[in-house]
């Protein structure tokens, strides 16, 4: 079986967009249901007194982010691909992908990647916060002073090593994946 060049990037282009639109998806989904699943948790966590739910809740977090990264990594490396591989070789047609990272778009880059990057931050910081306040004070009431500077401690290093990685690994635009 042969395929000609021009059906290659066709199928190619229509597969990492389809990629696209499903990680996009994703995110909006990690949005949504962490908005959702962190407070029901701590919720369950009362209810019941399952404590190990409210010491566990800001590792939960914690794999949130690491999840939203690796769909946001998904996407811009995608749309690098798109930019740098298969809008070169169509003749005479400004893509998507350069049409993004032209000069006459400057000043709206990607507004919405950008958007979602800080709703996202905004979201996992609070809900970061709240929940390691909620395992220090849970921590207190078991395991006493000691107990609460432990899980403190780590999950201020965790907090601290979290921000830098949401920080300098999220992206929003295809320029800025592609110098990486």
């Amino acid at each position: 079986m042969t395929i000609d060049q021009s059906k290659f990037i066709e199928l190619e282009y229509a597969t990492l967009r389809k990629e696209i639109e499903t990680s996009k998806a994703n995110m909006f989904k990690l949005v949504v249901g962490g908005s959702a699943v962190i407070p029901a948790a701590q919720s369950v966590a009362d209810s019941y007194s399952i404590g190990v739910i409210t010491l566990a809740l800001p590792l939960v977090v914690a794999v949130l982010v690491l999840l939203f990264l690796a769909e946001n990594h998904a996407v811009m490396r995608a749309g690098t691909y798109i930019l740098q591989e298969i809008e070169p070789k169509i003749d005479g047609m400004k893509g998507w992908e350069t049409w993004l990272n032209s000069v006459q778009t400057n000043t709206g880059t990607r507004t919405v990647d950008k958007l979602l990057v800080f709703a996202f931050s905004v979201l996992a910081a609070s809900y970061f916060i709240a929940s390691v306040a909620l395992a220090v004070r849970y921590a207190f009431r078991e395991f006493g002073q000691q107990g609460q500077y432990v899980v403190g401690g780590i999950y201020a290093l965790l907090g601290a090593a979290l921000s830098f990685v949401l920080y300098s690994q999220a992206r929003t635009d295809t320029k800025a994946a592609s110098s990486s």
